[in-house]
């Protein structure tokens, strides 16, 4: 019987190859990754963001986010719920199927963590946020799927090298920085869009 494996793309050339799947042994990345930020997100139907971020009450959460002067960056966050999630720090402008959901935000105490100082000044707010923006980048391709599992190798050899949970809409991007110069060729003949 002929071996009729289903992959998203697969290209092979000069005894090289990838295979692109999704990955099936998907992890939520606020779960598994490092943070900066803490992600506050309430939602009667989905448990999405930071599980145990200690606001339970979303209006009062609110007011302290938006007031605290321990907080050095926040962004509010947006979700659209049809036919699929998708989340953002702008809105969808949808008043059927999306809303704000909650926020993102860092404390001054999680900036000199994260950066290892002790001074919080105006160049490391801005590195924050761009790292904010980032993680709801992330959490955005994890709703949307773009979760991906990876295979690379030569046709000679029996073993193959994995990549797995790698969250992202630029796949090409990830892989010509994790693969070896030699996949340059195959990773340029990839799919745009999976």
């Amino acid at each position: 019987m002929q071996n009729t494996a289903i992959y998203l793309d697969k290209v092979e050339q000069d005894g090289l190859f990838i295979i692109v799947n999704r990955d099936k042994d998907v992890q939520d990345p606020r779960e598994f990754h490092e943070n900066l930020g803490t992600m506050v997100c309430y939602h009667r139907r989905y448990c999405i963001g930071d599980i145990n971020h200690g606001h339970e009450d979303p209006f009062e959460f609110r007011k302290w986010v938006t007031s605290s002067d321990d907080v050095v960056a926040y962004f509010p966050i947006y979700l659209l719920d049809h036919s699929g999630l998708t989340m953002s720090v702008n809105s969808f402008n949808d008043r059927w199927d999306s809303g704000q959901i909650g926020y993102i935000y860092c404390t001054k105490e999680a900036v000199r963590n994260w950066f290892n100082i002790k001074r919080v000044t105006a160049k490391y707010v801005d590195k924050a946020k761009e790292i904010l923006l980032e993680e709801v980048k992330e959490m955005d391709n994890y709703l949307r799927n773009f979760v991906y599992y990876v295979t690379f190798g030569t046709e000679e050899e029996d073993e193959e090298s994995s990549l797995s949970n790698i969250i992202t809409d630029d796949l090409r991007n990830v892989l010509r920085q994790e693969l070896p110069p030699e996949y340059g060729p195959l990773i340029n003949r990839l799919q745009d869009v999976y």
